[in-house]
């Protein structure tokens, strides 16, 4: 596994898939965490802590500038364990119309450096552009930390950065189609927040926009996926996610974005089995344990979940979200005295928080206590009764109180998705969780169950050969 940073060799994996690399939001969270984000050098102790991080073998730092007329590429590989240079050179070229030939005969050499032959077809080269490829870097960077901020003025900031490096990157190559791609991804998750048709449409536009200039761009392909996702026309949905899977069956993201496809319409152990290799393929940040804990909770695999909850806090051991989340994992696998605990240290960092109150009125639940947790699940319930959909109907059922959970089961079944663009109640759900225990001998749930089932059963037929 190669760690690379200033430069990447764009398609190595298109040239071997013998050699992987870390995707960029793995290698800025080990910079970040190890506070080198800024370094311009690395000691062996910062390699060998990047190496123990990142679990790679060797590491690639390199740098692109204009000089005079002329443009350089400079890379410098090394072994993680000890520090040694095993491979180091420049490309030069006459201007930037020469970057696609440059950056192709630097893969090359790295592959002879590693002693890996090259066994597949010469890079693609995104943008012949230096400056286009730099603000898209910068936008993706600037997009993860987007998604990782809990703070909604930082986050507000954060977005409109991004928004501005796409749009740069575009300016200098119009057809670059990734910029377009990032783009699309940036509104995505506008659009999911805000809910707005604005926000959907340019996000549309952006995906379809790299889709015309690049179809064999997996990215393009699986926001084709989320548009067709958004408008429930699952089947054109599918397929471009497996097109984009085929495309790029190396890419954690993709994967990422597989497995979240399969949450969002109920086929969890699908979800798992793809988070599961994001991991694998190198994804360090925390969200493919976020994500697949989720699904694991769903399942009733309340302990498994618990132990990626447990992974997302020693990645960000300060993140208060996690702490919560670590808590609701604890009353879910009934480790109540656990919980309380992990609640009064958040209720420590964020004293006041409503979501303290939520997860504590869980506990009450457990315990039986209609008293002091009838009053937050009604606040609850009056926010955002889809939101909190799932939350207010395990704990309903839990407290015995049967006509509030299946008015809450039958109306996020009924419109759910219209509202947070997810299937709400699967099938595996509702046999995976012993939340809803108590209405089983119910008609009512009987007959739920078995449209569940049947729709569940189509969607296996349909989805399941990725």
């Amino acid at each position: 596994m190669t760690f690379s940073r200033r430069i990447q060799v764009y398609d190595i994996r298109q040239a071997t898939r013998q050699v992987m690399v870390l995707n960029p939001e793995s290698i800025l969270y080990i910079l970040n965490a190890l506070e080198l984000e800024k370094a311009n050098a690395y000691s062996l102790a910062d390699l060998r802590k990047i190496r123990s991080l990142g679990n790679v073998s060797h590491i690639m730092t390199g740098y692109f500038f204009k000089a005079g007329r002329g443009l350089k590429l400079i890379y410098d590989l090394k072994e993680a364990a000890t520090g040694m240079t095993i491979g180091s050179g420049q490309e030069d070229g006459a201007g930037e119309d020469a970057f696609d030939k440059m950056v192709p005969a630097l893969t090359r050499k790295v592959l002879e450096n590693l002693r890996v032959t090259s066994e597949g077809s010469e890079a693609q080269i995104p943008t012949t552009s230096s400056l286009a490829w730099k603000c898209y870097l910068e936008a993706r960077d600037l997009d993860m930390k987007y998604g990782l901020s809990e703070d909604q003025k930082e986050r507000d900031s954060l977005f409109l950065q991004a928004l501005e490096k796409f749009q740069a990157a575009i300016r200098e190559d119009p057809r670059f189609a990734m910029a377009y791609w990032g783009l699309g991804d940036v509104y995505q998750g506008r659009f999911v927040a805000t809910k707005k048709p604005e926000d959907f449409d340019l996000m549309q536009n952006y995906y379809d926009r790299a889709y015309q200039l690049d179809p064999g761009l997996a990215g393009a392909n699986a926001g084709r996926g989320w548009e067709n996702f958004f408008k429930e026309d699952l089947d054109k949905a599918y397929e471009y996610f497996k097109t984009a899977l085929r495309l790029e069956p190396d890419n954690s993201f993709i994967h990422l974005n597989v497995g979240s496809f399969f949450r969002s319409i109920g086929l969890f152990d699908n979800a798992i089995r793809h988070y599961s290799e994001a991991i694998t393929l190198g994804d360090l940040t925390s969200r493919p344990y976020d994500f697949r804990a989720r699904c694991l909770r769903h399942l009733g695999r309340y302990e498994e979940a618990l132990a990626d909850v447990r992974k997302m806090i020693e990645i960000e051991p300060n993140n208060f979200s996690n702490r919560l989340l670590l808590a609701r994992a604890l009353v879910m696998a009934k480790k109540l005295a656990d919980a309380e605990r992990e609640i009064a240290i958040a209720e420590k960092s964020n004293p006041g928080s409503e979501y303290i109150l939520f997860t504590q009125a869980s506990v009450f639940a457990m315990r039986g206590d209609r008293k002091r947790a009838l009053p937050i699940l009604e606040k609850a319930q009056r926010e955002d009764p889809y939101y909190f959909s799932s939350f207010l109907a395990q704990n309903y059922a839990i407290l015995d109180l049967k006509d509030e959970a299946f008015e809450l089961i039958r109306d996020g079944i009924d419109v759910g998705f219209k509202k947070i663009f997810e299937y709400l109640y699967p099938y595996p759900y509702l046999t995976g969780s012993y939340f809803y225990d108590p209405l089983r001998d119910d008609p009512r749930f009987k007959e739920i169950l078995a449209k569940q089932k049947k729709i569940h059963e189509e969607r296996l037929r349909k989805y399941s050969d990725l």
